[in-house]
Formats: C-alpha cells, structure tokens, sequence
C-alpha cells in the first residue's frame, strides 16, 4: 500500500483517503485512561500507574518520552467508551516495565493510596507478585 506524504492513500481515481490504522503524523499527546482511580488521579494522589500493555503501546509511550512529548491527556474511561478528559499529565520518567513484587510502599501509595498492603494490592489488580508490568510515572498538571 503506498501513502502519500498526508497520510493518505490514492483512491481508484487518484484522490486520496483516509487509511484506517495508518497514521504519519504523531499526535503530541495520548490518553490514558483512570477509570478506577478517577479520583486519587484529579486529587493528585495518583503518581503512578501499573499497566498491562502489549509491547505495541508500551513502545509507543516511550518513544513519545525520547521524542519530548511528555505532556498527555487523562480520561475517567477510554474514550471510544464514552469517556471524558479528566485532565492532562506529565510524564516523570520513561515508562518501564518492571515486576510487582519491586514495588515499595511509597510506590503502593503513589498508585494512589487506595490499598494498605503490597497483598491488598496483588488482588485488587488481580495479578501475583511476580507479574511484570509497565510502570508509569507521572504528575497531574
């Protein structure tokens, strides 16, 4: 498939449309959705979140963190569900995948304070100690 330099792709008649799932551009920011932790994230509780992302979007957040772009949207829900801004975040450091069972207790509460125990917290997100995740940290601004 050949896209011209638009980010589009001729049609039958020379004219050019949009490619579904083909963008050229990137997009200063992104979203991440708080839909559980809504609250702690706009109280600015919240510093981090751990993730479950496939290789696809963690390479996506950290190239955006080599390219500068450190500043992205929060949302209560993704968007494509109905979901609203919520605020925007910067991001701290570059978004790493690490294993649970390295969290501290001042990175249990920068997930947003809403379990006591590194336990508690294996079973709200319903993974073992050993599951590695992506880690990301960031401000609300």
């Amino acid at each position: 498939m050949v896209i011209g330099t638009n980010g589009m792709s001729p049609g039958v008649f020379g004219k050019y449309r949009p490619v579904f799932g083909h963008n050229t551009e990137r997009t200063e920011t992104m979203n991440i959705s708080f839909a559980l932790t809504a609250r702690e994230f706009i109280t600015g509780i919240k510093t981090e979140t751990r993730r479950d992302w496939t290789d696809r979007t963690l390479r996506m957040w950290q190239r955006a963190w080599d390219e500068g772009r450190r500043i992205h949207q929060a949302t209560d829900r993704p968007l494509h569900r109905g979901g609203k801004v919520i605020g925007s975040l910067e991001l701290t450091a570059r978004p790493e995948r690490e294993p649970l069972n390295t969290m501290t207790k001042t990175s249990l509460k920068a997930e947003g304070g809403m379990c006591a125990t590194l336990p508690e917290y294996y079973e709200l997100i319903g993974q073992t100690p050993e599951k590695v995740m992506t880690v990301v940290r960031f401000r609300r601004i």
